[in-house]
């Protein structure tokens, strides 16, 4: 299967959203992870002023070259309730 940005919006639509918990597939897992690579990449080349050294150039070319994340890379997503929030994190 070839992994797309649109192919992420399923999976990350209801997780943005907070409609319901979503698991996700070790397909699904490859695809959220390309597509945040994907993001923050693009992030990264919109500011480089603020960090220029955070990705390396090389990890440009290999992800559009592969179409998958980088087997280098680790993607960590997370949520949290604002009414529950997680014990180190400061409330407002």
């Amino acid at each position: 299967m070839l992994i797309c940005a649109s192919n992420a919006r399923p999976l990350l639509e209801p997780m943005i959203t907070g409609r319901k918990r979503v698991g996700l597939s070790a397909i699904g897992q490859e695809t959220v992870a390309f597509w945040l690579s994907k993001t923050a990449m693009t992030l990264q080349l919109s500011r480089p002023d603020l960090r220029p050294d955070l990705i390396p150039p090389g990890h440009y070319s290999a992800l559009y070259a592969r179409q998958r994340p980088l087997a280098t890379s680790q993607v960590w997503i997370g949520a949290c309730d604002h009414d529950n929030p997680p014990l180190n994190c400061p409330r407002p």
